[in-house]
């Protein structure tokens, strides 16, 4: 046999092993079942040798998570001792073996003397070092895990010990966050930990953490100083979130995604303040200064560009219990404040809606850049509060859904007194009021993109004065606005009924724009149905019922108004559709018309070979009734509508 020189720390070690009593026979067994009972460790067999103390085939428990290694070696040396572990693995275990097994594991815990640190190791001065090869998994939650690769363990002189380790957070997006270069160090009763993380923006941020007998807290800073904290007492639920100005995009493609189907973009957005989560029965989340800004949102149904949101506040709680939801918050934007209060259960859904008293001007300025492009230039004065109350009943909105009629399945009232608390100053850079009650020279964008021009009054191409069309004008109340000469521009009752019809239909199917909402957004906006848009329609109207007369507005109506494909005002319609001019129309032929404004083009396209169906007609004469029933057509009129039929041009040749 070949001499082998043995280092004298290996000597030691072999000399010291051979005089313990458990080299006799049957101290495997002891020392196993001693190992078992102090730390739930099991193994398969152990050696010792010229290289050390051979340990095989570990078992051991932590928590709810088992490890697992093909080989443990422990060597000494007068540097200290040395422990290396192979093929280290682990896997997650049910609950009720974890409970089973806890007496032993924790057994070291519960004999703890007052005054020690369970984490400080007993080593008499001796330093140890312990290497591993292979992964710790570690399960987060939600599919969500932690795979810690070749951690390694030292323990200095005095007992404490500092984890070194790299590895990845897999399960969050489809590509792994990065963990380099990760320490936790035992100090004087508390872990300090410090890492580097590749954030999900590829960029680089440095954790540093604490978990102590009270409290527990990471850090999250990034290159530019920007941090996160979150934190939690030790044996409380709530988690604790602090930001300073904390880029969103550090997120990643996990918020992103959550937020893109709404449009939303957080390119450049940051956050700020506390958010604190409790988790239990009751779960509770609390909101306080916090502040997000520079979010960005593209969404044709908001606005027909991005909107940019500045800096939204938000305070207040949500709480989650037992089915039942319950809001209270206070969101901001500029100077404007808007408190929402309800609840949601399986009965129904309650809101409340306030908006806080604020100066007329500081809500005109609070709208979002993007959503405010018309109002350039205006100015207001004056002081304005608004609030909304909505109940929805669940058991009646499906009894609604099942019946035919126009049945409200709750409750809905609203106040926003604009035209009696605001006073205007100045008006946008591109509304000349005065220019409106004479001859008003009219840009457009056509369909085509082209830009128009028109002139609106008596003896310009195209124009009818509004005395020469009372037919027309009595068709297009009659349909389009009833209560047009009696409302301030808004008609409450229609909004209100339109609101519950699509409440109940489940979709947006029916509008509520009076005419003179229709008049502002023809002479000023576009074409587009935006929320945005319908906000700037909203001011412009007051202005219109403000300073134009009624007659003027319906008049501007009738010349504006779209009938078809590049189609605009009733003498281009009836000429279109017709062949005479507006002021030869009977009332069928007005009325016509005038049901054509909801979808011009559809209905165009739908009556291109001049032939209308019975169905159609029906309707048609059935407006002629209800017309004649509020003492807008005449008796004549109403027996020539009912006895004639409608002839359109063919204009499918």
């Amino acid at each position: 046999m070949r001499r082998r020189n043995l280092p004298l720390g290996r000597l030691a070690l072999l000399l010291t092993a051979a005089a313990q009593p458990w080299c006799e026979a049957g101290a495997g067994a002891r020392a196993q079942e001693r190992l078992a009972a102090r730390t739930g460790a099991t193994f398969a067999d152990w050696d010792i040798d010229i290289d050390g103390l051979h340990v095989l085939a570990v078992k051991a428990q932590l928590r709810d998570q088992q490890l697992m290694a093909d080989e443990i070696v422990v060597t000494a040396s007068f540097d200290g001792v040395e422990v290396r572990i192979t093929g280290l693995v682990s896997d997650a275990i049910v609950r009720e073996q974890a409970a089973a097994t806890s007496t032993a594991a924790n057994a070291g815990e519960r004999t703890q003397q007052p005054g020690t640190d369970r984490f400080r190791v007993a080593n008499a001065g001796v330093p140890i070092r312990v290497v591993t090869s292979g992964t710790v998994r570690w399960p987060l939650g939600r599919g969500v895990e932690a795979r810690i690769v070749d951690p390694a363990l030292e323990i200095d002189r005095d007992g404490w010990p500092t984890v070194h380790a790299t590895g990845v957070v897999a399960g969050v997006t489809a590509e792994d966050l990065a963990i380099e270069a990760a320490t936790a160090v035992r100090k004087a009763g508390r872990w300090q930990l410090s890492a580097v993380v590749r954030g999900l923006d590829q960029r680089a941020l440095t954790l540093e953490g604490e978990l102590a007998q009270l409290q527990r807290s990471v850090t999250v800073r990034d290159e530019s100083g920007a941090n996160v904290v979150v934190s939690q007492a030790v044996g409380e639920p709530t988690i604790r979130v602090e930001a300073a100005e904390f880029p969103l995009g550090h997120a990643g493609a996990l918020l992103a995604t959550l937020v893109a189907p709404y449009g939303v973009r957080l390119e450049g957005a940051s956050v700020s303040g506390v958010l604190e989560a409790t988790p239990g029965a009751a779960m509770r989340v609390h909101a306080e200064g916090l502040v997000v800004h520079g979010v960005v949102v593209e969404d044709l149904r908001l606005a027909p560009r991005p909107v940019r949101l500045h800096d939204i506040s938000l305070d207040g709680d949500a709480v989650l219990n037992d089915g039942r939801a319950e809001l209270q918050l206070v969101v901001g934007h500029g100077e404007a404040r808007l408190a929402v209060g309800g609840h949601a259960d399986a009965k129904g859904i309650a809101i409340d809606l306030d908006v806080a008293e604020m100066p007329c001007d500081a809500l005109l300025e609070a709208m979002p850049g993007g959503t405010a492009d018309a109002l350039v230039g205006m100015r207001l004065a004056g002081d304005i509060s608004a609030g909304a109350h909505l109940v929805v009943a669940f058991t009646e909105l499906e009894r609604a859904r099942g019946r035919q009629d126009e049945m409200t399945p709750g409750e809905l009232t609203f106040d926003f007194p604009f035209l009696e608390r605001c006073r205007t100053l100045a008006d946008p850079a591109n509304v000349d009021l005065v220019a409106l009650r004479g001859p008003y020279r009219h840009r457009f964008l056509g369909n085509d993109g082209r830009l128009r021009e028109r002139v609106l009054a008596p003896g310009a191409p195209g124009f009818v004065p509004l005395g020469r069309v009372p037919k027309l004008a009595s068709a297009f109340i009659g349909l389009e606005d009833m209560r047009f000469l009696y409302h301030d521009g808004f008609d409450r009752e229609q909004i209100q009924r339109a609101f519950w019809h699509n409440i109940v239909s489940g979709r947006v199917r029916r509008g509520a724009s009076t005419i003179s909402q229709q008049t502002a957004r023809n002479l000023w906006l576009g074409v587009d149905r935006s929320i945005a848009r319908k906000l700037q329609e909203a001011y412009l109207t007051t202005r219109l019922e403000t300073d134009v007369s009624k007659t003027r507005i319906l008049e501007l109506y009738v010349n504006l108004v779209e009938l078809g494909p590049e189609i605009f005002g009733v003498d281009a319609a009836a000429l279109f559709y017709f062949g005479i001019p507006a002021t030869e129309l009977d009332i069928l032929q007005a009325v016509h018309l005038a049901s054509l404004a909801p979808a011009p083009r559809t209905y165009a396209d739908k009556w291109a070979n001049g032939e209308v169906d019975a169905a159609w007609m029906e309707e048609l004469r059935d407006h002629v009734r209800r017309m004649h029933r509020n003492r807008m057509v005449s008796d004549a009129d109403l027996r020539t509508a009912l006895s004639s039929d409608l002839r359109l041009l063919d204009r499918s040749r």
